[in-house]
């Protein structure tokens, strides 16, 4: 049921889509990104017989539609609905300030934590191309970037190998407000079909999590997606 609303959307979205779509000037595609964030997190203090705590970057990515509407020959709208997974890891170095386990803790001591965040990612880009051969199109993009928040969980991984899923007592960001450039490469492979290849970098107003994340400087990633032209 968490990603219910995601869903909803997308269908909602395609049924919308297929209804404007008049002419080849419009399409629609499906893709997915690997997405990295330059974080800097608080400084950790020892607790209890941690002597050491540290916060860690996660895999995060991105997948989802995108609607592109070519307004004139070469000035064009592209909109982005993503589900992303953010996050980020607490690692804990029990072991090596209390030795008197032999080397080990308790098997029901946590040894890392992932706080695994769920957004939908809601972008606007305006584009421009500045090559527009035969098979291949490359068009600058800029716009804006909405993350709201889904859901948000724990996984903690025991020192016996367990993994245990529970609520997160965090406080994440609920809504990300952001700016977004990009680099449209579209790579035509029939009528009707091409492949779109957009690296992009993206400036956030606010971290995913002011009590754990100082700053974000910035976020980057490739989005490639397989597009339909009606």
């Amino acid at each position: 049921m968490r990603h219910l609303p995601i869903l909803l959307a997308l269908f909602i979205s395609v049924n919308v889509a297929k209804a404007q779509a008049q002419d080849s000037k419009f399409s629609i595609g499906f893709g997915g990104s690997y997405d990295v964030s330059n974080n800097e997190y608080t400084a950790l203090y020892s607790i209890g017989f941690s002597s050491r705590l540290e916060y860690q970057d996660i895999n995060q990515y991105s997948y989802g539609l995108q609607f592109n509407y070519l307004a004139t020959e070469k000035l064009g709208v592209r909109v982005g609905m993503y589900y992303a997974r953010k996050g980020y890891n607490l690692k804990y170095n029990w072991a090596t300030y209390y030795p008197g386990y032999g080397g080990s803790v308790d098997p029901i001591v946590p040894i890392e934590t992932e706080f695994q965040l769920d957004y939908l990612d809601l972008s606007v880009s305006a584009y421009y191309r500045v090559v527009d051969a035969k098979f291949y199109h490359l068009a600058p993009s800029v716009g804006i970037m909405n993350n709201i928040l889904l859901d948000n969980r724990e996984i903690s991984t025991m020192s016996d190998g367990d993994t245990e899923e529970n609520e997160s007592d965090s406080n994440p960001s609920t809504y990300i407000p952001g700016f977004r450039l990009g680099l449209i490469n579209d790579f035509d492979i029939g009528e009707h079909f091409f492949v779109s290849l957009e690296p992009y970098i993206y400036f956030q107003s606010k971290t995913i999590d002011e009590s754990v994340v100082v700053s974000t400087d910035y976020t980057y990633g490739a989005y490639v997606s397989l597009n339909y032209k009606f």
